[in-house]
């Protein structure tokens, strides 16, 4: 009796940056975000069902990421970035209890320094 559900979205990150540091950087940024739940699917034994019908597809909230990076060149560093957003809209339509999302991550990639 597994429950499995199958998500994609779109996150748009609003954030403002503080940086410290040249050869080892940190970066802190911190604002708003939205996201746009546009496939949602649930599935629990045979049955499947189009989870979108019953969610606000449309969240609001916050996030914060730390971005730790290492100077490569004079425009090009590699980040290490754990990060995390909490959304205020409530998750379910047309339900007197709150249930809210939340996500973590953990980024690796290459950052090319623009000025």
């Amino acid at each position: 009796n597994k429950l499995t559900m199958k998500s994609h979205s779109l996150m748009l990150p609003f954030y403002l940056v503080n940086s410290f540091g040249n050869k080892i950087r940190i970066d802190f940024l911190y604002g708003l975000q939205y996201m746009h739940i546009f496939y949602n699917k649930v599935s629990y034994k045979d049955k499947k069902d189009d989870f979108l019908r019953y969610i606000d597809y449309n969240q609001f909230g916050c996030g914060l990421q730390i971005r730790l990076g290492f100077k490569i060149t004079k425009f090009i560093y590699i980040y290490l970035a754990p990060g995390g957003q909490l959304y205020f809209t409530n998750l379910i339509n047309e339900v007197r209890w709150r249930d809210y999302i939340y996500n973590y991550q953990l980024e690796a990639g290459i950052l090319f320094k623009t000025f």
